[in-house]
C-alpha cells in the first residue's frame, strides 16, 4: 500500500489556503459587511488569528500613520481573549516539562491571570515555595505565526513595488522579527531577569515582591 501524504502540505501551500479561507469569511458574512470599517477591520484581523490579532495591537498605537477611529477601534485587540482550558493548559504544561506538573509545582492556579493571543498566564508555586507566574503559550500557535509571517514576507515584497514610500517591506521586516522573538521565551526570561537584576535596588520593586507574596 502507498504511503499517504503527509497531513500539513509543505512550503506556502497550507498557509495560503488557510489565509485564502480566512479572508473569505469575512465577505460572506453579511453582518460584518455592515458594520463601520474600524470594526470591519478589528474582526477580520481577530479572524485570520494571532498574527494579525499582533499586527493590529502595533496598529493600533500608530495614530501618526492611522485615523484616531481606526486606532480606539484596534485598541479592542488588547482585551482579554477566551483561554484554553486548564486540562489542556496542564498537558501542554506536562509536554514541554517532559514530566507532570506535580513533580515541579506544588500548586497551579487554574484560573489564569491573563489570556491573550498568544499566550496565557497563571499564578503557580514551585516545589520550594517560591511564587511564580507560569506563561503557556497556546496550542499551534508557534506554527501558525511561521506560516502567517512567510506570507506577509511576500506581501511586503509586493507592496513594496506598489507603494515603495512607505517601505512596507522593512515595516513587514521589523513585524516579523519581532513577532519571532516574542515566541520565543527563553528570550523573554532572559530579559526579565536581566530586568530583576538592574532594577533590584528600586524600591517599586520591593514593594512588588511583597505583593507577589501577598497573593
Amino acid at each position: 500500500m502507498a504511503a499517504l501524504p503527509p497531513l500539513a502540505p509543505a512550503g506556502l501551500h497550507s498557509p495560503g489556503v488557510r489565509l485564502a479561507a480566512a479572508l473569505g469569511r469575512p465577505f460572506l458574512d453579511r453582518g460584518i459587511r455592515r458594520l463601520p470599517f474600524p470594526q470591519q477591520l478589528r474582526r477580520r484581523l481577530e479572524m485570520l488569528g494571532p498574527t494579525y490579532i499582533k499586527l493590529g495591537q502595533i496598529m493600533a498605537i500608530r495614530e501618526d500613520l492611522l485615523p484616531a477611529a481606526v486606532c480606539r477601534e484596534l485598541q479592542n485587540l488588547f482585551d482579554w481573549l477566551p483561554p484554553i482550558p486548564f486540562p489542556q493548559l496542564r498537558a501542554l504544561v506536562e509536554a514541554g516539562l517532559d514530566r507532570p506538573p506535580e513533580d515541579v509545582f506544588l500548586e497551579i492556579d487554574p484560573v489564569p491571570l491573563g489570556s491573550a493571543s498568544i499566550a496565557q498566564v497563571h499564578r503557580a508555586v514551585t516545589m520550594h515555595g517560591e511564587r511564580v507566574v507560569l506563561k503557556v503559550m497556546k496550542p499551534g500557535i508557534r506554527e501558525a505565526i511561521v506560516s502567517d509571517l512567510k506570507l506577509l514576507q511576500i506581501l511586503g515584497v509586493l507592496l513594496q513595488w506598489a507603494l515603495p514610500r512607505y517601505q512596507p517591506r522593512q515595516v513587514i521586516a521589523e513585524f516579523s522579527a519581532y513577532t519571532i522573538r516574542e515566541v520565543d521565551y527563553s528570550s523573554e526570561a532572559d530579559n526579565a531577569e536581566m530586568f530583576a537584576a538592574n532594577f533590584r535596588r528600586e524600591p517599586f520593586m520591593d514593594s512588588a515582591r511583597r505583593l507577589a507574596r501577598s497573593a
